[in-house]
This record gives structure tokens, C-alpha cells and sequence, in this order.
């Protein structure tokens, strides 16, 4: 647990939370490994569980009919993989593969939810910087399902701040 641990302190998505709370959601944390072409899971199925990823490269796909899968993002070291858990129906709303072997830590939903409603700060926490992921990814499928579908290549956008670069700029989770 102890790895786990400084890991926690040390993945871009938990820097800035008070010790307390890795060391609160490190007791029931647990490292897995990901083969290349593994399915981690599949859009529908119960959303219960949050990863850490730590190295390995992940796509998450959105199956397309008549069209197969579009990647709409890939997910790497140092990000995080996996939202639906915290809001209703809590299922998956893409499909995630590795695409190369993948280490990560993992939290069951469960875990995280009995925190969320004993410590109220530690969910405001957690939600503000879901909440940037969740922008990233939105932003991030859009794109690529306009590039998928137009039958000309789109303008270069603007890069948006994704979720790290936006936690570096403002290091204050507790606001």
C-alpha cells in the first residue's frame, strides 16, 4: 500500500489533495495490469470502477454503426480513465482498449462512493477535477466525430487546457 501511496501523491490528478485523503482512498486501492488489445471495459456495461493510469497507452472508442469504432481520445501516463461511475445510471459511455500494456491503480466505486458522502470536502475535490476531465473528453470526442464525419479536413482549433494543465495553473483544489 505504501507504493500506492506515492503514487497517489505523486499522479498529476491527486497533486495539491491533503495527505488524508490518499490515505484514505489508498486502503482499498489495487494495481492492475492491462495487455495490449485488452478490453477494460465496454460501453453499457456497469461503470464501477476509477483508474490511475501510471504508464501504457489506452484508447477509448465509440462504436459507430455502419462506421465500426472511432477512437475519440487516447488516455496515457500521468491521466485518468473512467467517470461514469460517479453519475447516475452509472454505466460506460465509450469502450476503452490498451493499446499498449497498461499499469494502473484502481478504486472501486463503491470505496469512492461511501467517502463522497462521509466527506463532503473531499467530494468537491474529486468533483472539480472530474469535472475538468469530463470537459477534455467532451471536447476531445466532439472533434474527433467531426473529423470522422466531414468530408473536409476541419481548421486547426485553438488547444484547449486539458485537465493537468488546468490543476497546474491553479493548484487550490480546496476553493
Amino acid at each position: 500500500m505504501e507504493n500506492i501511496k506515492k503514487v497517489l501523491q505523486q499522479h498529476p490528478f491527486f497533486i495539491g489533495f491533503p495527505l488524508e485523503d490518499i490515505n484514505l482512498i489508498a486502503e482499498e486501492a489495487t494495481e492492475v495490469y492491462f495487455y495490449a488489445g485488452e478490453r477494460i471495459f465496454k460501453e453499457g456495461d456497469s461503470a464501477d470502477t476509477f483508474y490511475l493510469i501510471e504508464n501504457g497507452l489506452i484508447a477509448l472508442e465509440l462504436p459507430v454503426a455502419n462506421y465500426g469504432a472511432v477512437t475519440v481520445e487516447y488516455i496515457n501516463s500521468d491521466d485518468v480513465l473512467g467517470w461514469s461511475w460517479l453519475y447516475p445510471p452509472f454505466v460506460w459511455h465509450f469502450d476503452a482498449r490498451a493499446r499498449q500494456a497498461t499499469k494502473a491503480i484502481a478504486f472501486p466505486s463503491r470505496l469512492m462512493h461511501e467517502i463522497l458522502e462521509k466527506d463532503l470536502e473531499f467530494a468537491y475535490r474529486l468533483a472539480k477535477r472530474v469535472g475538468l476531465v469530463v470537459i477534455n473528453r467532451l471536447q476531445s470526442t466532439r472533434r474527433r466525430l467531426l473529423e470522422a464525419t466531414a468530408s473536409f479536413p476541419l481548421p486547426e482549433e485553438k488547444k484547449r487546457p486539458d485537465w493537468q494543465v488546468l490543476i497546474n495553473n491553479n493548484k487550490k483544489v480546496s476553493e
